[in-house]
Order: C-alpha cells, then structure tokens, then sequence
C-alpha cells in the first residue's frame, strides 16, 4: 500500500479535500464548541461556518454565560447541561480572560482538547509576560520592561531615551498603547495607569517603524500569510486596524515566517497573529495575538483564514496533521 502524501506539500484546496476525507470519520460526529462572546463576531461567525462545511457539529457559547461542574466535562449555559464537548475553541476579548481559562482549564483535567491551552490564553493575554517567554525563547523583541510609575524617569535614562512607548499589559487592539515625547507626560500616563489599576510596560520606541506593522497569521507549524499594517492618520504611531489602520497583502520571506512560527511555539499557541517591527537591527517581535481577526485578514490577504483554521481542528480531531 503506497504512502498517503504529505498534506503540508498539497496544494490549499486539495489539503483542505484530503483533509475532510481523513476525517469523515472521526470528524463527522465530533462536537465543538467556539467560546466568543458574541455569535454577532464576523470572524467567529467565519469560524463556525467553516467548522460546519466540513462536518463537525459545531455550537458558540459566551463563555461569560458558561460555567463547569467540579469533576463533569460538560459545559452548562443558560440552565441547560450541554453534551461533553469533543473540543473547545477559545476566540475571547480581554475582559473574559480570566473566566475563559478557568473553563479551559476544567476541560483539560477532563481530557478536553482546547485551542488554546488555558496557560497560553492567560500567558499570550499579559504583554509583559509574553515578552518574557519570547525573549528566553531566544526571539527578538524591543528593549522593554515591566515597571512601577516611580521608575519612568530611570528607565528613560538607562534604557529607552525619548520618545518611549508606554503600554498597559492586559490592552487590545492598539487601545491602552501610548507614545510620551516628553518626561512629563510620560509620568502622567504612568501614574493613570497605575491608578486605574493597571500594569505598566515601557518600550523603546521604534522611530523607523513608526506606525507601520506587519501581521503574520500563523497556523500549526505554518505561517500562513502575511499582511503590512499603516497608520492613515497624520501623527498616528499605532497600525492596529481598530484605531484607523489599512492593511495590504505582504510578501513572507523565510526569515520573518520561521519568526513568527517560533513565536506562536514560545506561547504554545496552536494559532496566533503576531505582530513584527521592521527595525535597523531586524525584525522584533511586539505581540502574539491567540485570537487575531479572521475576515479582516482574509480581506487583506486574499487567504481563506476560516477555512485553514478549520483545517487544522478537523485534522487534529481526524488524528491528522496539517503543517
């Protein structure tokens, strides 16, 4: 009996056809279920559709209307005890974070595959922290560390001069980033930050990439496209999408997909978005995202995001494996 080809060397469309019939199955019967906090999200949305195509009975849950029973693997949501989920897919804003773990959590010590890990959802949504595990994986990221509003001046003496990018750890979307050209105002947002309760992360200000980005989608063990993120605004600092930004479709190399691949490993992340800076000494890593926009990718891209996803959860529920 001849050997089944590799599914990293087929093209998209036969990967995803080879893909489905592998997995009929094992995967037809299979129930997953997608944690976002709205079902209205075009990317979730996206995501549930693709999962359905391929024959998983696929079912969304506010993981803030969701709880667990000590030592039960199903999942109970609006009174009703759901059947034991297959596998869960974490797609959650910030301020379910801390809910969401728990219930992935849970779901592991049943033997619930979860995407992600409860630690790579708490690890990746800490900025601070995620710096720290790119860096001991060897990966390069701006010069930053995590500090107390006292220490602002300190830190721009020895460590990053002015202007300085202050960041509070748990923000999303270009939201609670700041650049401070002055000391005085640097003091100021520091101190807002702590007031309000917040963590503090201070940065090096990267001048030649003011406002300019590169997105990586990264999928298994394969970086799946790339997009380059702008500023449109005169005086904007930050590419997100969210606060104004365009983004067209950017030509990956090796160097900067092998990047963001290692990146997505460093956080045990089974996909992610991460976030380059073009600098004079190299690409630099600022964040991974564990659940980046899909449709707005796949716009920009011309890469069906939504169906790689589905792809590689139908692959790994079939006992697959998409590369």
């Amino acid at each position: 009996m001849g050997r089944r080809p590799a599914l990293s060397k087929l093209p998209q469309d036969n990967r995803r056809r080879l893909c489905l019939a592998r997995g009929v199955q094992s995967a037809a019967n299979m129930n997953v279920v997608v944690l976002g906090r709205t079902k209205a999200n075009p990317s979730t949305a996206n995501l549930v559709n693709a999962l359905t195509e391929r024959q998983v009975t696929c079912a969304w849950l506010d993981p803030l209307q969701t709880s667990v029973a000590v030592g039960d693997p199903r999942l109970r949501s609006e009174g009703r005890r759901l059947p034991p989920p297959d596998a869960v897919v974490a797609r959650i804003d910030q301020g379910a974070t801390d809910h969401a773990s728990v219930l992935l959590e849970h779901l592991e010590s049943q033997g619930v595959p979860t995407f992600p890990s409860a630690a790579s959802l708490r690890l990746s949504r800490h900025k601070g922290r995620t710096l720290m595990a790119l860096s001991a994986a060897g990966i390069d990221v701006p010069e930053s560390i995590c500090l107390r509003s006292t220490e602002v001046d300190q830190v721009i003496d020895d460590i990053t001069g002015l202007p300085i990018i202050l960041k509070t750890a748990r923000g999303k979307g270009g939201e609670g980033v700041f650049l401070a050209e002055s000391r005085g105002t640097a003091r100021a947002i520091a101190a807002w930050v702590e007031r309000d309760g917040g963590q503090l992360i201070a940065q090096r200000f990267v001048e030649e990439s003011r406002g300019v980005d590169v997105r990586v989608f990264v999928v298994g063990e394969r970086a799946l496209g790339a997009v380059r993120r702008c500023a449109q605004s005169p005086g904007e600092y930050r590419s997100n999408i969210n606060v104004g930004g365009a983004a067209t479709r950017f030509p990956l190399n090796d160097t900067v997909a092998s990047l963001a691949v290692r990146s997505a490993q460093a956080l045990g992340l089974p996909f992610a978005g991460v976030d380059i800076l073009m600098s004079h000494r190299g690409p630099l890593v600022i964040e991974v995202n564990s659940a980046p926009g899909i449709n707005g990718f796949s716009r920009d891209s011309g890469i069906d995001a939504a169906g790689a996803l589905a792809d590689f959860i139908t692959a790994h529920l079939a006992g697959a494996r998409v590369a």
